[in-house]
Formats: structure tokens, sequence, C-alpha cells
């Protein structure tokens, strides 16, 4: 019998002991990873392995998961995004599956504001589908900046941490945006708000703003990220940016 049915075999039957289960899958996911002819179901098997598993144990089925599709592991794991009693870790799983390269071309505007609009997942954890997304398709601008501007609104750091990202998607940086990110009371986004500024701004607006918050910034370590992103506008100058 071949290997790898004998492995989905095995991974499939509830009865088999977890340890051995596990062993299943990780031959599975190798015979993904080196592109070898699986047996028809291991994917949505796999999907299933992990679901039962997690976080009780942890693989990285779901980064190769990613990368093959199957509209059933599509379909479920987009579920188990929207899903509230998914729990976090497995919701975390099921965003990492859906934005690898053989989904996040099919994820269409309509459900991003689907998941988006659910106040059980955090916008943090849904920065790399969107970026996934926006590379693989592109994202309308106007919903960017609704979802940046939701996020930049939040009382949360970790959020606007996030708008922060989204913003850096907008393809004509918004200087009212950044004005007011990189005065965010958070360090941590004013943090990535200068580095932010520095790559994806203009040269002169991004010179002018960071000086400006480095004469009112207060905190040494925030200094060192200014002076650091100033550096970046001051390279980009060089080689000729505006």
């Amino acid at each position: 019998m071949n290997l790898l049915t004998h492995a989905l075999e095995v991974l499939s039957d509830p009865n088999q002991p977890p340890g051995l289960r596990e062993v299943a899958c990780a031959a599975l996911v190798a015979g993904l990873e080196e592109s070898l002819a699986v047996p028809h179901g291991t994917p949505i098997a796999i999907w299933r392995w992990v679901r039962e598993t997690t976080p009780k144990r942890w693989c990285a089925a779901q980064y190769r998961l990613g990368e093959v599709f199957d509209e059933a592991v599509f379909v479920a794991a987009f579920e188990a995004v929207r899903d509230q009693g998914s729990g976090t870790e497995l919701r975390q799983v099921a965003l990492d599956v859906i934005s690898g390269s053989a989904y996040a071309p099919l994820v269409t505007d309509e459900m991003l504001i689907d998941v988006i609009d659910r106040p059980h997942v955090e916008p943090e954890r849904l920065t790399r589908l969107i970026t996934s997304v926006h590379k693989a398709r592109g994202i309308p601008v106007e919903l960017l900046v609704v979802i940046r501007d939701r996020w930049a609104a939040s009382t949360v750091v970790a959020t606007r941490e996030a708008a922060v990202e989204i913003g850096s998607l907008v393809p004509r940086p918004d200087e009212t945006f950044w004005t007011k990110m990189i005065g965010d009371p958070s360090d941590d986004v004013r943090v990535s708000a200068s580095g932010a500024i520095s790559k994806q701004c203009q040269v002169e607006f991004a010179s002018e703003v960071i000086q400006q918050a480095l004469a009112r910034e207060p905190v040494i370590d925030v200094r060192a990220e200014l002076h650091r992103a100033m550096m970046t506008v001051l390279h980009r100058q060089e080689r000729g940016e505006e």
C-alpha cells in the first residue's frame, strides 16, 4: 500500500492513537511540501485534524494547506473564522490557511467585510489576510480607507497598530491620517507610524512630520525609532525620490 494512502487512512480514523495520527499528518504535509501526488481528500483530512487538535497540538500544516486549493478546506476555514465558538487559536489557524496563495485571490470584498464586522475577530489578526488579498488581486482603495479609519478610531492599541499596517496599503498616502498616527498616545503606534511614513509618504512631508514628532517626543526609545525613520527619508532623498 502507498505510504501516503496509508497515512491518510490513519489520520482519518478517530480510533487510532493521537500520536500515530499526528505522525500520519506530518507525512501528508511533507507530501504536499514535496509536491507529491497525495491521495484525494488529503487537504480536508489535514484540516479536520488541525481543527480537532488546536490548540493541544501545534503544527505548521495550515501554511502548507494555504498553498493547495481545496474547496472544502476553503469553506471550512472561512466558517471557522466567522464562528465565534471557534476560539482564538483555531481562528488564527483558519486565517493562516485562507491567507495562503491558493485562497487569498478568492476572498471577495464581501467576505472581508463579513469578518471585519464580526466583533470576535481581532483586527490585528486580520492584517495578514487583508495584505495577502490585496497583493493577490487588489482591494479597492475605498474599502482599505474604511477599514483603516475604523481601526484608527479604536481605543485598543493593537487595533490602531493594525490601522497603520492597512494604511501602508493605500496607494495615495493621506497626510491627515499619518499626522494623526505619528501623534498617537501609544508609543507602539507612534513607532509603527514613523516607520511607515518614512517609506510610504512623499519625502518632503515625511521629513517635516518626523522632525515635528522628534521635537515633541519625550520617550527615548521612540525618539531612537524616529531618528531611524529620518535616516530612511534622507536616503530616499539622496536617491532622488520625491
